[in-house]
């Protein structure tokens, strides 16, 4: 019998090769980041109009449920409607059954939405202080409006809308080169 020598060739990298992908991966992440970070603040704009939209569905699913009006409003504190500012310093949801629009104690708040993130402005151009379900799952008050939500990106190529209706219904608009959505003023 022969020794036989089999000889093994060893595969990997060299250091230069190591370094040249590196330098690839380095250029290919350069130019895919800005992307990236559009593509993460749009899912985020759409995260929390959906966040509304679904806020808005429990109102009327509770008010029809309660045979009660329901009342959505802003609210600083998750306790109470606030009587000033905005959408942004967060929401509660609660069984307005004296239809006066606060809550008092005998009423039931259902939910309760935290403040959003600095950069997020969020308006009504109609429903300012709130809208009400009511048991047939009408909106009070009775008029169509929308509330727009923009981040802190100049352009308004972003925006989401939620148009409401005064049957209570609404849809969800995308700013694009067809429907220009303005942004309101924070």
């Amino acid at each position: 019998m022969h020794n036989q020598h089999v000889k093994i060739k060893q595969q990997g990298f060299t250091l230069v090769e190591a370094i040249i992908t590196v330098g690839i991966t380095t250029v290919l992440l350069a130019i895919a980041a800005p992307h990236l970070t559009v593509m993460i603040k749009n899912n985020r704009l759409s995260s929390y109009i959906n966040e509304f939209a679904a806020t808005l569905y429990l109102a009327k699913s509770e008010a029809i449920k309660r045979s009660s009006p329901v009342r959505v409003c802003p609210s600083a504190d998750g306790a109470s409607c606030a009587t000033s500012g905005t959408w942004e310093q967060g929401w509660i949801v609660f069984d307005d059954k004296d239809n006066d629009q606060t809550v008092d104690t005998n009423e039931d708040i259902v939910y309760v939405h935290e403040t959003l993130p600095n950069n997020l402005v969020l308006k009504g151009t109609q429903f300012t202080q709130g809208v009400t379900y009511l048991p047939n799952g009408r909106i009070v008050p009775s008029l169509n409006g929308s509330i727009v939500l923009c981040d802190n990106r100049v352009a308004n190529d972003y925006a989401k809308k939620l148009v409401l209706i005064r049957t209570g219904r609404f849809r969800i608009e995308t700013a694009s080169s067809t429907n220009h959505i303005t942004c309101p003023v924070s």
